[in-house]
């Protein structure tokens, strides 16, 4: 066995202090932020929270639910192919002509012909 005495940290080690701020409500936040991409070149704005692609939070209704505050949502690897494709190329599940959320997915679990 080995015992380490250097000093341990904890949550109630640690003090976060605001930063100075000109406003008035938290209601003027804004928590949006454009990403350049570095190799594309191409600019993404939108809050920066990446729902996970667990079973149970990276749906397709939760991309949507995301999506219109402007947040990722990594999708699960258990939807069939055609099933990503529809949600991605159906315009009619779009309201309002937006566009489909910001999503990523890992490989499907049926193979891509």
């Amino acid at each position: 066995m080995r015992i380490e005495n250097d000093v341990k940290l904890d949550f109630k080690d640690v003090l976060i202090r605001p930063k100075r701020s000109t406003l008035n409500s938290r209601n003027e936040v804004d928590i949006h932020r454009a990403f350049r991409f570095l190799h594309t070149g191409t600019e993404w704005k939108g809050f920066p929270l990446i729902a996970a692609n667990m079973d149970v939070t990276g749906t397709l209704a939760m991309a949507r639910a995301l999506g219109k505050l402007g947040a990722f949502t990594a999708l699960h690897k258990h939807y069939p192919t055609s099933e990503l494709a529809e949600f991605f190329a159906d315009g009619a599940i779009w309201a309002d002509g937006e566009v489909p959320p910001p999503t990523a997915n890992s490989a499907p679990s049926e193979s891509i012909s």
